[in-house]
């Protein structure tokens, strides 16, 4: 099944067992698909609707050699923490102790749905970021102008 249009910003909280419920919206737009979850580029969590990380692992996997050292950094960073996730009957994922850690996930997060993946942020880790982006984003804005 091939997800696109994965949209929205949520809140959602992370009980003492390290589940969180994944938005109503978002599990609409997921359809009951089977979830993949592994470490973002940044100090997020990625969500991956199972047929979508299967098509950027394997483009990982086709561009990148065992014995290069940023093609096992690159490895060890997305494709080994990750792990299949089932959505529960009350809506929620339960997220391995290992990626909160590493995603510095605590209590408030958000989840920002970003076309083919979702990515899962510690709300406060998330303001910081964005704040610290600002000016970037400025030049950003400025370079898709000539795109429009």
């Amino acid at each position: 099944m091939d997800i696109r249009g994965l949209s929205g910003q949520f809140n959602s909280t992370l009980d003492e067992k390290g589940r969180i419920l994944l938005p109503a919206r978002l599990r609409e737009q997921l359809d009951n698909c089977s979830l993949v979850l592994t470490r973002g580029v940044d100090k997020c969590l990625w969500l991956f609707p199972e047929d979508e990380w299967n098509k950027v692992s394997s483009v990982l996997l086709d561009n990148s050699s065992l014995f290069k050292a940023r093609s096992q950094m690159i490895q060890r960073r997305l494709l080994a923490p990750a792990t299949e996730l089932s959505v529960d009957k009350n809506g929620r994922v339960k997220i391995p102790s290992s990626l909160l850690r590493s995603a510095g996930l605590i209590r408030d997060c958000i989840f920002i749905g970003l076309d083919d993946h979702i990515e899962i942020w510690d709300e406060e880790l998330y303001i910081e970021f964005e704040e610290k982006c600002e000016d970037d984003i400025k030049v950003a804005w400025e370079e898709l102008g000539g795109m429009v």
